[in-house]
């Protein structure tokens, strides 16, 4: 009995095998790289949409947003931007609505794309090549229905002029013109194609049907040293050629008589190429960089010898390498060093020998308080040379005055101090400490003499592996402490603007922002790590959302604010 329940399952096995072989060869190349010639500028693509939707709920932002004291107040701000929700019959459910089957949502349902790519082909100063691909689990109708809702929005804005359709080794492209540019597409198995130029399209099907072998960007050396640095499994996939399109903006440059400088383009070429991945890993959101490098200038190894300045309740922590000799040619070259107050001076000379190369920055954040404090350090080098910097300092601004903190004497410069800050330098044991106050310089003494720094608290475990590995910068930024300080003083303030100036916040209803705890209790910190390796440079970031995440929507959320400033 046992035997032949055995091989039943072998043979069972064997069938799921032989149907598993079956449907994948039946879908064709699953690596977007094979469909793209080797010398392609840049490719950006989203490997496997299933997964990356099956991964999307357990993240930090989708566990915020799915908490009901966030989606109610995301209903008013949401509403105004894609416009009122749909209305709701007397049971409180969604009114059914008639369909055409050509909304967005219902075309990619009946797609059912599992990969899409996009990439940039070639680039001239006249020109470009651009090629876009989908790999669909549906029928090559449900491709052909969402080529024809894809035409279908482009002559919202522009009408179609002439369209024809020519037979490709068994395969139809159709070409529509709409004037300004040609739209290219076609199918070949369980791929969809759209290009702007003809050979670009004829060349993505000649690799999907297998008549083009070599040559194809994931044979690329580039982009094999790239790729292998970045994440396994990612959600989102970028690759850049960077140095053909350099020569592009130089040509373009040339035509309107820009002037370069040649040691930039020098040095912007040594980039041979640039990679970057995203994933959805748990909570947090993963991104990796990898700058394929042509010999990376080695300055040094960090030892991380700035933590001892922090306390366990430290909300931010960042340390670094820098070449003080580049910062001061560079100070030289941009005039900063050149101000008649600075010119009688050896602090050209002085900086790169007596300080460096690792540097740090602490933040803290104190309860209560709308901003954090904080301070940079630079560890001496050579601690005559850094005393003697100091007394150059009280030459350079000569109305200073001179405190003692703990035994160490800190320095304040009156021509330097600020409405919210009175920046005091002091040489504590191996370090130059620059506070924004008094205060700061204080807090890092404090915590050098205590021995209990942040490395040692339970919530600094979760960056553990980022501060070994990190050989050229680290950062920590304890995001949950930092939005529990903010974000309760920034309610108050919404709420009192709200109350004094009603249409100042027209876009949101401050009586449903969402509680403190609501949102702190998915956060956790956001981490980076840069490494110098021999063939370049890796950098590397998790969070709620990651570093680079978090500076792009910075800058997307300040664009409003700066275009009303100009």
């Amino acid at each position: 009995m046992i035997k032949k329940a055995f091989i039943a399952l072998a043979v069972i096995a064997v069938l799921i095998g032989a149907v598993v072989i079956w449907f994948w060869r039946s879908m064709g190349f699953m690596e977007a790289a094979r469909l793209v010639p080797g010398d392609a500028i840049a490719l950006v693509e989203l490997p496997d949409l299933p997964r990356t939707a099956f991964r999307w709920p357990q993240t930090a932002i989708a566990k915020v947003t799915g908490e009901p004291e966030v989606r109610a107040f995301l209903e008013k701000p949401l509403g105004a931007f894609f416009g009122p929700a749909e209305p709701k019959n007397d049971k409180g459910t969604k009114s059914p609505k008639k369909s055409d089957g050509n909304s967005p949502a219902e075309v990619l349902l009946r797609l059912k794309p599992g990969h899409i790519f996009a990439s940039v082909l070639s680039l001239s100063s006249s020109d470009s090549s651009l090629l876009v691909g989908f790999q669909f689990w549906g029928g090559k109708g449900d491709c052909d229905h969402a080529v024809a809702r894809i035409r279908k929005e482009i002559e919202r804005s522009q009408k179609a002029i002439e369209q024809k359709t020519e037979s490709y080794h068994g395969d139809e492209i159709t070409s529509t013109n709409y004037g300004n540019f040609t739209l290219y597409t076609a199918c070949h198995g369980h791929w969809g194609f759209l290009a702007n130029q003809p050979d670009g399209i004829k060349q993505a099907l000649d690799r999907a049907a297998g008549r083009t072998v070599g040559g194809s960007l994931a044979e690329n050396t580039k982009y094999q040293a790239a790729t292998k640095r970045l994440l396994a499994d990612p959600d989102f996939l970028f690759f850049s050629q960077p140095e053909r399109f350099i020569d592009t903006l130089l040509a373009v440059g040339a035509t309107t008589g820009a002037r370069v400088n040649p040691e930039q383009i020098e040095q912007i070429r040594k980039v041979q190429a640039v990679g970057a991945s995203i994933k959805l890993d748990g909570l947090d959101l993963r991104d990796s960089i990898f700058i394929l490098h042509d010999n990376p200038p080695k300055l040094g190894k960090l030892a991380h010898a700035g933590i001892q300045l922090t306390d366990e309740t430290t909300a931010g922590y960042v340390d670094f390498l820098l070449n003080f000799q580049q910062l001061a040619l560079i100070g030289q070259a941009n005039g900063f060093l050149n101000l008649p107050s600075l010119q009688s001076t050896q602090l050209p000379i002085l900086l790169p020998e007596a300080f460096g190369p690792e540097c740090a920055l602490v933040m803290n954040w104190a309860d209560g308080q709308m901003k954090p404090d904080g301070f940079v350090a630079a560890q001496i080098r050579d601690k005559a040379k850094a005393e003697a910097t100091i007394q150059e300092l009280t030459s350079v601004f000569p109305q200073f005055t001179v405190t003692d903190i703990e035994g160490f004497k800190a320095y304040n410069f009156a021509n330097l101090n600020g409405v919210m800050s009175s920046p005091t330098f002091a040489l504590i044991d191996g370090f130059l400490v620059v506070g924004m106050n008094p205060s700061d310089v204080q807090r890092a003494v404090a915590a050098q003499k205590a021995g209990k720094p942040l490395i040692k608290s339970p919530a600094f475990a979760y960056a553990r592996s980022e501060f070994q590995s990190a050989n050229e910068v680290f950062g920590y930024l304890d995001i949950r402490s930092a939005f529990t300080r903010f974000y309760p003083l920034a309610k108050q303030i919404a709420v009192f603007s709200a109350a004094i100036n009603p249409g100042s916040t027209s876009a949101i209803d401050v009586n449903k922002l969402p509680s403190t705890e609501a949102v702190a209790r998915h956060l956790n910190p956001i981490v980076y790590a840069q490494s110098r390796y021999d063939d370049g440079y890796l950098l590397q970031s998790r969070g709620p959302v990651s570093l680079s995440q978090a500076g792009f929507l910075g800058a997307f959320s300040a664009a409003p604010l700066l275009k009303n400033l100009r």
